[in-house]
């Protein structure tokens, strides 16, 4: 089955595909999750149709940029993610990052980076990135600048609107399919409908902006050789990267993937299924397995047996809980990750419905995994002489280094941690964080800046 999958981050239409075995709603909630999960954009891609859409009305001469400047204040960001190929950070989202990803709390101040001249202004929703974008002169040379994941685009400026480097252009915000609040920094070269993406960091720096330098840690890391992607449906594994070419074969929700991080042809991923080389729709992978629940058996009845309890579940990330089964479905509430929600009460596609502080949804099972709910058995008494506890492993930072309150970039920081310092044995683990005490204080960082001692 043929559907239109719409990327309103670039404006871009392509199609995209489920298998013609999938039941109507599971195709409707596979389409809803794909129209509505837009990420940051990617890579040096000189495709026109990759370019930034132009304004289709009449534009005004942009300025020259002759002095450039910080989009957001320094010392007040962290750098989050990488310009070039990457793993998918959710579902449908692009492997190759068109920008970088400045990670900041939502409501600090965008500053345009040159002067420049507002061509197009786009509100954000929770489906939808906001951005504003500016055309500027460098010579007799076109670039663009974009502003990505903000929410109202015209609180500060308008389309038309001239603009000098450092004028205030927005805030940051979270609008369209997304981690974190941050912003998502694009430059493009070349007029409208031909221009190349560039990699911000270098760009600035040669313009006097030192992005990194400018930050108070940086916690994106380079991709792997490979990312492990799961099918978030039964979906066509097929010859080439469109509907047209014949299918493989089709597989199963929760079959394991393997793909070469930036590899992407028309929404299309090439990626192997064991030893089977192939194509699947982006918008049909996800990071995380998703969650197929098992129908609950029945009492024995007259046997004497009794049911065997429910699978229960937890969140493997701050999850939005919504009233129907869809991206576009209104937010009841935020469900902290690690959070218990019980068992599965229904399914729609790749949605489940669960209840949460008595209040009952509808969530993404990307995002779901097992709750351990058994208890291991207690050890058996020691036949031979007790061996010593081994001391707990401790650790130094490797840069200078956010404490947070929370495991999570928008968590706030309580202090930095300088380089080299120690931070002692680890407390607790979620994910990517680890929680330490330092000075007294105790809070979260980011694992991938801690060696051991």
């Amino acid at each position: 089955m043929t559907i239109f999958q719409c990327d309103t981050s670039s404006l871009r239409i392509r199609l995209i595909e489920v298998s013609p075995m999938l039941p109507s709603r599971s195709v409707l909630a596979a389409v809803t999750t794909a129209v509505a999960l837009v990420i940051s954009l990617a890579g040096p891609v000189t495709a026109a149709s990759a370019a930034p859409h132009a304004v289709s009305a009449a534009e005004a001469a942009p300025p020259q940029a002759t002095v450039f400047r910080t989009p957001l204040k320094a010392e007040s960001y962290t750098v989050s993610s990488f310009y070039g190929g990457r793993c998918m950070p959710l579902p449908g989202a692009s492997t190759f990052h068109l920008g970088v990803d400045l990670a900041a709390p939502e409501g600090r101040p965008i500053y345009a980076v040159a002067a420049g001249v507002v061509v197009a202004t786009v509100d954000g929703t929770s489906s939808r990135a906001g951005y504003v974008k500016l055309r500027h002169r460098i010579g007799t040379v076109t670039y663009t600048s974009i502003y990505y994941h903000i929410w109202k685009s015209t609180t500060r400026v308008k389309v038309g609107q001239l603009v000098s480097a450092g004028q205030r252009i927005s805030e940051v915000g979270a609008s369209g399919g997304v981690t974190g609040s941050h912003l998502h920094l694009e430059i493009w070269k070349g007029e409208p409908g031909s221009a190349v993406s560039l990699d911000p960091v270098p760009f600035m720096k040669a313009h006097g902006v030192d992005l990194y330098g400018g930050a108070t840690a940086i916690y994106a890391s380079k991709p792997p050789a490979t990312c492990t992607y799961y099918t978030t449906t039964a979906v066509n594994f097929r010859t080439g990267p469109s509907t047209a070419y014949s299918s493989i074969r089709t597989l199963p929700i929760g079959t394991s993937v393997v793909h070469v991080p930036g590899q992407s042809t028309s929404g299309f991923l090439p990626v192997k299924a064991g030893s089977t080389s192939g194509w699947i729709s982006s918008s049909y992978l996800s990071p995380n397995k998703p969650v197929v629940p098992k129908p609950t058996p029945e009492p024995a009845g007259s046997a004497g047996g009794t049911a065997k309890p429910a699978t229960s579940y937890k969140t493997t990330a701050a999850l939005n809980l919504r009233a129907s089964a869809s991206l576009s479905g209104k937010v009841v509430l935020v469900i902290p990750r690690g959070a218990s929600v019980g068992a599965v009460k229904a399914t729609k596609g790749t949605w489940r419905k669960i209840t949460y502080k008595k209040k009952t949804g509808w969530v993404s099972s990307a995002y779901l995994t097992t709750a351990s709910s058994t208890a291991k058995p207690a050890a058996k008494p020691a036949t031979t002489p007790a061996t010593p506890v081994k001391k707990a492993t401790t650790y130094k930072t490797t840069a200078a280094l956010n404490l947070r309150k929370a495991a999570s970039m928008s968590g706030t920081r309580v202090l930095v941690i300088p380089r080299g310092a120690n931070v002692g044995a680890v407390k607790a683990t979620q994910g990517v964080w680890r929680k330490v005490a330092y000075k007294g204080k105790t809070g979260w960082v980011h694992s991938a800046y801690l060696a051991k001692r």
